[in-house]
């Protein structure tokens, strides 16, 4: 990728942003490590590897953070192929104009993301320390959620239980009391 044209283009947005350009496959590897990057911008034709390779390095070490190839004429097959393996945004080198809203775009989507692991986190934290069995079922019926304590009384790894249905793995409460009682209740 041409720094320099990518710098301009940056700096004529004003935006504020610190760079670490990598050459090679060993220093991207490096940088995914150290340098913590909010977005990356990678060129799809690289020294020693090319940028599909450099996305699903990237999303394998980084899944969250943004990344966007911006290169010369490469064919629209290309472009899709990368889009599908989860890159954000696609840009030619001769349409710069794009590169700012779609910085944009894929920095509102990535604090978006954040926000909400976030709050997941810190309701699974308060629900992890509640003292009581806590579950969670979505409309048909299957684990959403198992606090460690439901999974103590269960003798099951709430883990192991996301996406499963309640009455398929304790049919012995079919028919009970409480099935009835859960039936009422999302009624």
């Amino acid at each position: 990728m041409d720094e320099r044209i990518i710098r301009n283009e940056l700096d004529h947005n004003n935006l504020e942003y610190t760079v670490q350009c990598v050459k090679s496959k060993e220093t991207f590897t490096e940088a995914l490590k150290t340098f913590n990057p909010e977005l990356i911008l990678s060129d799809y034709v690289l020294s020693d590897f090319d940028g599909y390779a450099a996305l699903l390095l990237a999303k394998e070490k980084l899944p969250l953070v943004p990344f966007i190839i911006v290169t010369g004429a490469v064919g629209d097959d290309v472009a899709v192929e990368c889009m599908k393996a989860g890159a954000d945004d696609y840009i030619l080198k001769g349409n710069l104009k794009r590169l700012f809203p779609a910085i944009n775009n894929v920095l509102e989507k990535y604090k978006a993301q954040q926000s909400l692991e976030n709050a997941r986190l810190q309701v699974s934290n308060i629900l992890e320390s509640v003292s009581d069995a806590f579950v969670s079922l979505d409309t048909n019926w299957c684990y959403t959620y198992m606090n460690k304590k439901a999974g103590e009384i269960f003798g099951r790894n709430p883990k192991e239980m996301l996406g499963k249905h309640i009455w398929t793995e304790f049919p012995e409460g079919v028919g009970q009391v409480f099935y009835h009682t859960y039936y009422k209740a999302v009624e």
